[in-house]
Parts: structure tokens; sequence; C-alpha cells
């Protein structure tokens, strides 16, 4: 047996070492060795941790023989990146401990705290920068300067800036904001985050980063937790950082565990390089999980393109040599006669994994799109492309008009560069998934379509059966794994615009989701026949 067995068997209470000692001896030496540090240390620790390489068996656990006594009694939290990995992980652990995203603990928080009853008020800060600018004048309430405004307070939380004017000054540089003269900026921004503040004292409104920043300002559950596992910290912001450390008590112990390859969330505000300030500032002892359990060899000669930190073990738990996988290359046309129930295809956008789906109903196969925010979101893109009826041959004339629009609408929300681009390009796929569902409700209808029938067809795409052919973007892939995964147009996993972190991360984690084959399906013929194959 591996030394960590022989600890845990050592220093764990009987009946707990039994839950956890099949796992134990299967460990591999990186896994004891985390496992040796948590039990035989008392040290701060990072698990920078490949994909697939048992981090949630192995967050289990430590979980499960985290020492108990009345100290800690309660004060015991794991905290996932979202609310589906947070139920998965209620699922499997024990009951004594706290299992949430940080949103939902500092929500908690705030309501333990407050005298009033919390609201949740989605666009408070917006609505406070628009009264603002209109009490100066009116002319200066443009969608540019509201938005514009709500932008810097937010980002000044998340990355948790003082409020001065070399820091309003470097922030409207990088997100290439404008502003009239006649607005003091610095004051503005002042006045829309104290206005927030006292709206939640004294009315009890809330907005979703108020739930991570509200507990820092007012020092709710400071220093409430003895212990803290932290899942997926790749991709937390500077705010959420900073929750740990305040949460955390004198004395306590935080576990991170998260990959920087995997990180796909820059994007949001997540910080690039917090797990490495988060090891300095716990000095925290760094280990490394670098096998994958998942994928097979050739998967992962195609992923080190995108990271170093992945390999596959020699042997299986049978001693036998681990498998080789197979990389399929074809066209989209022919991944449609291929794709079976139970496989799943990716996607950097959403207009492929649309488009794919409605084919597949065609030839009568079961499909599910993943993704519990999309049926919101195409429903706006569906009001906005059709608020009237429509036959098929409105169709491209409507799609033109609202994606001009929108644009229009983005301009004069002050947006440009690198913010424009992205935005634009976000419409664009939106409208392309909407064109192609108004193509199949025509054909389904006679007569005008409208709205609903949209709706309708949309419905079908997301429900799905239990052995459905699941599809979903590359972002929305983050935790799951099939037997079979398609790449729908690799050359395009990679976006020029995009953060080249980032962008490498999106690749990885796109390879790294298969465990037995893997399909690549480009409309390059030349590509589909090449020996090599580069994102």
């Amino acid at each position: 047996m591996n030394t960590a067995y022989t600890l845990a068997q050592q220093t764990v209470a009987p009946l707990v070492f039994e839950q956890v000692a099949g796992t134990l001896a299967t460990f591999t030496e990186e896994q004891a060795a985390v496992v040796e540090a948590f039990l035989g240390t008392d040290r701060n620790l990072i698990v920078k941790s490949t994909a697939g390489s048992g981090k949630s068996t192995l967050l289990k656990v430590l979980a499960t023989i985290a020492p108990r006594s009345p100290d800690n009694a309660g004060r015991m939290g794991v905290f996932a990146f979202n609310s589906s990995i947070a139920k998965e992980l209620e699922a499997k652990l024990p009951r004594d401990l706290i299992i949430s995203t940080f949103h939902a603990f500092g929500r908690k928080l705030i309501e333990r705290h407050s005298s009033k009853p919390i609201k949740l008020v989605r666009f408070k800060k917006r609505n406070i920068a628009q009264a603002y600018l209109k009490g100066l004048d009116e002319t200066m309430a443009t969608k540019a300067h509201i938005a514009g405004l709500v932008t810097l307070a937010e980002q000044m939380m998340i990355y948790l800036l003082p409020p001065t004017q070399e820091s309003i000054d470097q922030l409207c540089a990088e997100l290439e904001l404008k502003f009239a003269p006649e607005i003091d900026v610095l004051a503005a921004v002042a006045h829309v985050s104290a206005v927030s503040l006292t709206q939640y004292e004294q009315q009890g409104w809330i907005d979703y980063l108020d739930m991570l920043y509200i507990p820092l300002k007012k020092g709710y559950g400071k220093g409430s937790l003895k212990l803290m596992l932290v899942d997926e910290a790749q991709d937390f912001s500077k705010l959420q950082h900073k929750l740990v450390r305040h949460l955390l008590a004198q004395g306590g112990r935080v576990v991170y565990v998260g990959d920087p390859a995997q990180a796909i969330y820059l994007f949001t505000g997540a910080d690039a390089r917090g797990l490495d300030q988060a090891e300095r500032f716990f000095n925290a002892m760094v280990l490394h999980l670098t096998y994958t359990f998942r994928c097979p060899k050739s998967h992962v000669k195609l992923a080190q393109q995108f990271s170093e930190h992945i390999r596959t073990p020699e042997l299986d738990l049978k001693g036998e040599a681990w498998k080789e996988g197979e990389v399929k290359h074809l066209t989209t046309e022919a991944l449609k006669d291929e794709l079976t129930s139970g496989d799943l295809v990716l996607s950097r956008t959403n207009a492929p994994i649309i488009q794919l789906a409605l084919a597949l109903l065609r030839k009568h196969k079961d499909v599910h799109i993943l993704g519990v925010d999309l049926k919101d979101e195409l429903g706006r893109y569906f009001e906005k492309t059709f608020p009237q009826p429509f036959v098929q041959a409105d169709i491209e004339g409507r799609l033109m008009a609202a994606y001009d629009r929108m644009l229009e609408e983005r301009f004069e929300r002050g947006e440009n560069g690198k913010v424009l681009e992205r935005g634009a390009e976000r419409d664009a796929d939106m409208l392309s998934s909407v064109g192609a569902i108004a193509l199949r409700a025509c054909a389904e209808k006679t007569g005008a379509c409208g709205v609903n029938d949209l709706i309708k067809v949309l419905g079908e795409l997301l429900k799905g059966g239990e052995n459905a052919i699941n599809l979903c973007t590359v972002h929305k892939a983050k935790g799951l794994e099939a037997d079979r995964v398609a790449i729908l147009h690799p050359e395009h996993l990679i976006m020029p615009n995009g953060n080249p972190e980032e962008e490498q991360a999106v690749s990885f984690v796109a390879y790294t989701r298969g465990k037995k084959v893997l399909m690549l399906a480009s409309d390059h013929q030349e590509e589909v026949e090449g020996e090599e194959f580069t994102a």
C-alpha cells in the first residue's frame, strides 16, 4: 500500500477510514502525496490538477478524512465554481460540510446579517447610474455613459481597485471607455458605488456582484471557516480570492484545486494569476496531478499542444498498457451518420451545434443541447429578430436588419475595440442560430410563423432523452466527459481576437473530454485527410 493509505489508517477514525480505504489503495504517487500533505502537515495546499486527473475523487477523500472537532463543527466548506458542480459535490460529500458556490454562500451571509428582507435587483447599478446622469443633464444619460459607469463600478469591485483617478483612467484605457468632458467620472463611479451600498443597507436590494462584495465590505463571516476546499480555483476572480482570505479563520487551512491550463473564463474577470498569488499569500505547498485517467494516449498527444502538464499512466488498474484510443478525421456531413446515442459534440460557438442538432433531428436521432441559460438568451434574440410574424422569404432580411440594429445599439452604449468585436461576434453567432431554427419552424408549419413556433423548435433541441446525443459549446463542457467526443470545426477553436492564454485553455478543455474516441469534424477536406492535425 502507498504511504497515504498507511498514514490515513493510523490517523483517521476506523469508520471513516473504511469509507476511503478502497480509493486510497488505488491512488498514484501524486494523489497519495496530496493526502500525505493534508494529513501529515498543517500547510495550506495548492493542487494543480490536469484534466481527468481524479480531482473530484481527491476532494471527496480530503473532505471525508478532514479532522472533525467541536472547534470546526459547521466551519468546514467546499466551494465550487458554479451551482451545477456544487450539486454534484453535495451528492458525494459528507453532510456536515458546507457545500456551496461563493455567490450562494455570500447571499446566505447577507441574509443572516441584514435587518431587511433581501431582494435581488439585477439592474440596480444601471438604474443608479441612469438617475445620476439625468440629474446632471438629461443629455448626459446616454446608453454609452450609463453602461460605461456601471462597467467601471463593477470592474473596480471585481479587481478590488481603489477609487482613485489613476485607477479610473487605467480602466478607461483598458476597456476603451469614453465619457463627455462634463462628467466627473471618478465622482460618478463613487456615487454609483455609494448608492448601491445604501440601497442594500436601507432596502435590502442586492445584485449578483453584491453577493461577493458586501460580505467583504461589511465584514460578514470574517474568519468563520476553519477549513476551505476550493474547486476550479483557476476560474475565480480577485474578488473571490479575497473572499477566501476573508472567510478563513486565523490558523485555518485552505486547499485550492485548479488547473491554469483550463482557465477558460478570463473574459468574465477570472484572475489568470490568482493561483500564483494564493501560493505566496498562504505560503502554500504546491502539488501536481499530471496523470489523466480519462484520456487515451492519442488524445493526450493532441492536448499536449496546449498544456505540457498532462500525461497518461503506463498501466491501468488491471496492469494492462494504457489505452491508445482513436482519433478520427471526418467531414461534418459524415459526422451526422457517425454520431450515436451518448456521444458528446463540442463547438466553440452555438450556431454550428444548433445547425447540426437540427440535421440530426431530420435523421430521427435524439439530441439534447446543453446549457440552462440558452433558452432565455435565444428567446431574447427571437423577440428582437421576429417581433412580427414571418415566412421563410423574410428570414434573411430580418436577420440582417436585427444584426444592424444590435450593432448600432452597441455603438450607442459606447462599445469599441475588443469589447465591440466580442459582442458583435456573439450577436452573429446567436443570429445564425436563430436563422437555423426559423428555417426549421417554417418547414414544419403552413403559413406565417411567430416567436412561439421558434420556442417550440428550440424545445425539441433542449429536451433530449437519457440516451440522446449531447451538444454544447466548449465553455459548457467543463466537467463533462464521454466515451466518444466530436469537436466541430476544431480549426476555429482559437479565436483570433481572444486572449491567447484563454484560447489555449479552451482548446485544451475541448481535446480532453473524450475517453475512447475523438472525432475531429471539419469542412476542409485537406485537413480531414492529413495525417497530422493542428488546431
